[in-house]
Order: C-alpha cells, then structure tokens, then sequence
C-alpha cells in the first residue's frame, strides 16, 4: 500500500539529502534516469493509460533487477469510492469492538477517544492510501485524491504498488502477512520489510522524476531525514498507535531495507521475507546497518483474573510502543546532552520484552483495567521508565522489580488491584 506524505516534506527530505546545495545543478527542471534503468524513460505520466502502467511496472521490475512478467489490472477510485468499498467490506466482516483498548491504550497517551472506532479508522484509510495492491485479486488500486494524475506522486505509488504486485509474485504476501499477526509489534516490523522495499524504489524514482541526480544523493541521509520528519508529525498526531501503522513500516522500513539492498540486491530484500525483524526493535536499532542479530525477549506468566473479571484483549507493544508511551513524558527528564527523543529512544532500545493485557468486568459495567509489563536490558533504565510512567498515572499504578516494570490501571479511578501486576 502505498501512502505519500506531503510532497513538500517528502521534497525537503530529498533535496536536504542532495550532494551540494540548492544552488548546483543537483536539482534541476529534467527528469534523470535512474542509473541501474539507463534505457527506461522516467517521466511522470498519465496513469490511467497502459502505456504508463507498461513503463512503471517495466521500471519497478528493473530497480528490482528482475523480468516485469504480465501487467495486472489498474483501477482508478476516488476517495469517496474507496470509502465507500471500505465500508461495504466492513459490513460483511464487522471488526470487534475496541473501545476497552481504546481506553486503555489512552491511558498510557496511545490514542484519544474514538480514534479505534470502526468509522475513525475507515476514515483514516481512506484518507492517507493512495495506492493498494489486493493480493486476492492479484490488481492494483490507485486513489485518485484530485491530484492530477500524471503527478509525480501518483506515478510514484503506482510504482510503488507495482513493487507489490512483484513481491507477492515472488512470496505471497497474504501468507506472508498470515505468518506475521501475532501482535503489534510483530505486525509493524514484518510490514516494514513489504512497505520499506517498494518505499526504497518509490523513493529512487521519485528523485529522479523531481530533477535530482540520483547518483549525488546521500540514500541512507534522505532515508534517515524522512524517518525524522515523519517521527515528528506521529508524535503530534491525536493518535499515535493508530498513526503508526502508517508510517514505522514506510520510513523505519525504507532506511532498513536500503541497507539491505546495498549488502545484497535482490537476494537480500527476499531473504527478509524468509526471516522479517521479529521485533521493531530491529528496525529502530538498525541506524547505521540492517541489524541482523535479535536481542535476547523475556516472556511474562499470563496473569490469572478473578471471578467477575474476563480478558478482552492482549498484545505487546515492543520497543517502539516503549518509545510512543514514554516520549511526551521525557521532558520531564533532561539531561544537558540529550533530546527528548534520544531519552526515549535510548530507554526502547533498552526494552526487553514485553506483555498488555486489558480487562473488563463479566458484569457488563463500563471498565477498563490495564496491565502492562515490560522487562528493560537493565534496572537503571527500568527505574527511570517507571519514573517517567509514575508521572503519568500516579505511583500507586507502577510496580518496579529488577529489570522488569509493571503498569496497572483501572478506569474508575479506583487504585489498580494487586493481581494486575502480575506474579
């Protein structure tokens, strides 16, 4: 699925990423070839007509280094169109009712009221997609959002479905996908493998198409400048669990994937497939090489409830859920040489595991309890995680033992019971 960002952020990025200044000739009116493409033409075209689809899909397969194969349907959709297909879709196959993790997670400053909601989400999607690739149906969606449809951000998705339509030739990305649902942080570190590798090849042929010298480029500074930019606007975002699933697999992916392609190509990017990131961990520790070794995940008892309490849902949030929770309350927290964002950062590269569990009452009454342990790489982090989470729902909900944090909450105010902490 394809999901652009604004052009002006996604333009800065790339041109701040450019060799030399603004004012050479490394940014020009011209469109230049790509150069592993030299005898493709790159320019933006209309991409309702099969010639354009027949020259994007020849590109993608040529950044990919392999044969383009047969061409597989393109439909154009407004957005209006699009909402509506979502709906119908919903309809036929209701999502469970999230409010009690909805509530939850907006304790811990995840998600604001209703942004989980059935028709919050549908919105949301609707909105931000601008291309689909349906491995059911093998055909490739483009969301005409009124841009003009030779943009260069339109090519640019269709391109970028196209790498889909290519993976899924190569792995099946329903499988794929399948094999990968255990939890949201596994779910965002195995799609920043499919999402990361058709951004990497947007990405190189949207430079090209905007003017710049794809040679002269600095990739893993333009990688690292739109991870940046898309970081700040998801931590200013009303819901950043939500706003995630949008970007961490686009620009944590598209940094770990170009690395992966300038050690091995091709038989890289598959290899990933076979064995994705188990944890965003991997993609958030990978700065300056695709790391390749997994830290050590400690896995948590499940809780027992009591008689009047049932378990509504579970997950684990990783590192990067660490980095989302703890972010807003690091600034309570500084010290002299580092950010915000580097004490949050540092304290998620120090997770180590974790478990949320969300409960209700058997009775039907409105409420939520939480429970969330996390186990850091040591204690000192852990304490001054636990430190930062105190700050936010009050000591009595944070239990510190070792290297392990616990986080208990209940909705009704009242003080969270003991069995929530876990054993």
């Amino acid at each position: 699925m394809s999901k652009p960002r604004c052009s002006g952020l996604l333009l800065l990025a790339l041109v701040a990423a450019a060799c030399g200044s603004s004012t050479d000739d490394s940014y020009d009116a011209s469109y230049t070839p790509l150069p592993e493409c030299m005898q493709l033409d790159i320019e933006p075209c209309d991409v309702r007509r099969s010639d354009c689809q027949q020259r994007l899909l020849a590109l993608a397969a040529c950044l990919r280094h392999e044969d383009a194969g047969a061409m597989p349907v393109v439909s154009i959709m407004t957005e209006s169109e699009y909402a509506q297909l979502l709906t119908q879709q919903a309809s036929e196959a209701p999502a469970p009712d999230q409010h009690h993790l909805e509530v939850a997670l907006g304790a811990l400053g995840l998600a604001k009221p209703g942004s989980l909601s059935e028709s919050a989400l549908l919105s949301d999607r609707a909105k931000f997609t601008w291309g689909l690739f349906r491995s059911e149906q093998k055909d490739v969606l483009i969301i005409d959002h009124g841009v003009a449809l030779d943009d260069p951000r339109v090519t640019a998705a269709l391109l970028h479905e196209f790498v889909h339509f290519l993976q899924d030739r190569d792995v099946d990305l329903a499988t794929f996908a399948d094999a990968h649902t255990g939890s949201f942080d596994v779910r965002l570190a195995a799609r920043a493998v499919v999402e990361g590798e058709a951004r990497l090849h947007e990405t190189h042929y949207f430079a090209a198409a905007l003017g710049l010298k794809p040679a002269e480029v600095d990739w893993p500074l333009r990688f690292q400048n739109a991870l940046e930019l898309d970081e700040q606007a998801l931590l200013s975002s009303d819901s950043s669990y939500v706003s995630s699933s949008r970007t961490f697999p686009y620009e944590w992916g598209a940094r770990y994937m170009n690395f992966v392609w300038q050690e091995g190509s091709l038989a890289g990017a598959l290899d990933r497939f076979v064995t994705p990131p188990a944890h965003t961990h991997t993609l958030m520790a990978s700065v300056d090489s695709a790391e390749t070794s997994e830290v050590p995940v400690t896995s948590f008892e499940p809780l027992v409830a009591p008689v009047g309490w049932s378990e509504q849902d579970s997950d684990k949030l990783g590192a990067w859920g660490v980095f989302l929770a703890l972010f807003p309350r690091t600034s309570a927290f500084t010290l002299p040489s580092l950010s915000s964002e580097a004490v949050a950062r540092e304290l998620s590269l120090a997770w180590r595991g974790d478990s949320l569990a969300v409960y209700v009452p058997t009775d039907a009454r409105d409420i939520t309890q939480l429970s969330w342990r996390v186990a850091f790489a040591d204690p000192t982090r852990a304490n001054i995680a636990g430190g930062l989470v105190q700050g936010l729902l009050g000591p009595a909900c944070v239990r510190r033992q070792g290297m392990r944090l616990a986080i208990a909450w209940d909705s009704s105010g009242d003080a969270p019971p003991e069995w929530l902490f876990g054993p």
